[in-house]
């Protein structure tokens, strides 16, 4: 993800830097660029879907002046997980005389 911000001012007072709060850490911008990038491998659907950071783009003049954005990071769930029986065993009787393709469990 990458976030832009503009200044109409000349000089100083139109150069930008970027920053980042609200990730708990698992994210980082460059400062320079505003592009966001992850600091972990170990973003999990099953744990948190969405992070919804806020970045900041702060003019170096002086007084600075800044703006906000928020930004809603949504992980994609991967097959990362085994299907799981609801039981350990699965135990049933049948008929000797049962028809062939009939219904052995339900």
């Amino acid at each position: 993800i990458k976030v832009n911000a503009t200044d109409q001012d000349k000089g100083n007072n139109s150069v930008i830097r970027y920053s980042l709060s609200g990730h708990d850490n698992r994210f980082q911008i460059d400062a320079l660029t505003g592009d966001i990038t992850t600091t972990s491998v170990n973003l999990d659907r099953e744990n948190k879907a969405e992070f919804r950071l806020t970045a900041t783009a702060t003019d170096t003049g002086s007084p600075k002046l800044q703006g906000s954005v928020e930004v809603v990071v949504t992980i994609l769930d991967l097959n990362d997980n085994d299907p799981q029986f609801t039981k350990n065993i699965y135990e049933h009787s049948v008929d000797e005389t049962l028809p062939a393709f009939a219904s052995v469990f339900q």
